[in-house]
């Protein structure tokens, strides 16, 4: 009984339909169907694709969140390594240092002057300075601890070593060295005034 019941209901409704069918204006709208379908299937794979590309986009910042983390880690163990090994050698250093100053001779006074002595050693040495004596001549201006003039305490070896005379770099325009003659015959020139000032 229901069988029938239904096979009559879709008798009826296929007539319905197809009396639709026959109206103009659903004659109308049913060829603009396979048009929207069309459209439907076209935005439906635009989503797909954008869907892809976000999820395509996505990966890519993850791997780039771990490969910055991991050059992170790698920078901050490196650095751990390298204070690690200063902090090492700058105990080895101190513990030789502090052994050889235990084991030698030398007193406290005479490491504190040594190191007087290097200090004045390293201003006198900044304060070197070369300047331009004749034309093509440069002459070095020698520090304090170099002058001529000796000390009290050296006026014995003074006497048995002379002063040297000022130590002059010839070189000509060029670049190169004065000839051996040049320089012997300016040698004999300072020589002989340095004379003139010893008997004045």
């Amino acid at each position: 009984m229901e069988i029938l019941i239904i096979e009559k209901y879709e008798r009826r409704s296929g007539g319905l339909l197809k009396k639709l069918e026959e109206y103009p204006s659903v004659k109308k709208e049913t060829k603009k169907v396979p048009g929207l379908e069309k459209k439907v299937m076209t935005q439906i794979t635009l989503m797909d694709d954008l869907s892809k590309k976000a999820e395509e986009e996505r990966q890519r910042a993850e791997f780039a969140e771990e490969e910055l983390e991991r050059v992170k880690t790698e920078k901050e163990s490196l650095q751990s390594f390298h204070n690690q090994e200063t902090a090492l050698l700058r105990s080895s250093r101190r513990h030789e240092v502090v052994q050889i100053i235990a084991s030698s001779d030398v007193s406290d006074d005479r490491f504190k002057e040594l190191d007087e002595n290097f200090e004045r050693f390293e201003k006198d040495f900044d304060a070197l300075d070369v300047e331009e004596d004749t034309e093509g001549d440069f002459k070095m201006t020698p520090p304090p601890w170099m002058s001529l003039n000796p000390p009290q305490c050296e006026t014995a070896a003074a006497s048995v070593n002379p002063p040297q005379p000022e130590i002059v770099a010839s070189f000509d325009q060029n670049g190169t060295l004065m000839s051996v003659e040049d320089q012997k015959r300016d040698r004999l020139l300072l020589v002989d005034d340095l004379g003139v000032e010893a008997q004045a």
